[in-house]
């Protein structure tokens, strides 16, 4: 396997497990790691931190936090563009389809788009108070889901933040006990209890 973490134009010597994790709705994908600094380390917040495996693009974003110890070792947090969509604002707009809202909100924040499927369903008129943008941007989802029964994924694609069908998205392929690797999965109703 051919793993490659970039910060900045730096392949900085990672000493600990990089942990990449998603979540399907309303969570940006975040990246923590611990790399070693020295003479040539050159990265700050904001820096862009690209991981690819087997030149595979998995994750593009940007140094949220870092934190150093008395070794040097510096653990990095990034999170990628969608963590913007937690910013929270007012929108009050009329006759958008879901797809609109989308793009309407990524010219408002300089949010870079890759593909943005059409979603067809006009909403007529719609006030969105103090909400953050990822809940503007799921109601006016749900509101096409309930009415057309299409359900769209959005998702940030290498650095570009993406619309698909849900239909689209599907692969022939199975995976069962002989094909699978292994996989944790755990549930909770402790969370915002």
């Amino acid at each position: 396997m051919k793993l490659e973490l970039t910060v900045g134009n730096q392949l900085p010597p990672v000493i600990e497990g990089i942990s990449w994790t998603t979540e399907r709705r309303g969570k940006p994908a975040k990246l923590t790691f611990t790399v070693v600094r020295d003479k040539d380390s050159d990265f700050t917040e904001g820096s862009i931190v690209k991981l690819t495996v087997n030149d595979a693009e998995i994750f593009y974003g940007y140094i949220f936090r870092q934190s150093c110890d008395k070794d040097k070792h510096i653990n990095i947090t990034a999170y990628d563009q969608t963590r913007y969509l937690l910013n929270k604002d007012t929108y009050i707009y009329t006759n958008k389809t879901a797809s609109d809202v989308i793009q309407m909100i990524a010219d408002d924040y300089r949010i870079q788009l890759g593909t943005i499927e059409k979603t067809s369903y006009n909403i007529k008129e719609r006030i969105e108070d103090n909400k953050t943008l990822f809940d503007i941007i799921y109601s006016a989802l749900d509101l096409e889901l309930t009415n057309n029964k299409k359900m769209f994924v959005l998702y940030d694609d290498f650095g570009k933040l993406t619309l698909k069908a849900l239909d689209d998205m599907r692969l022939d392929l199975l995976i069962d006990g002989e094909s699978g690797e292994n996989f944790s999965y755990s549930s909770s109703i402790d969370d915002q209890t």
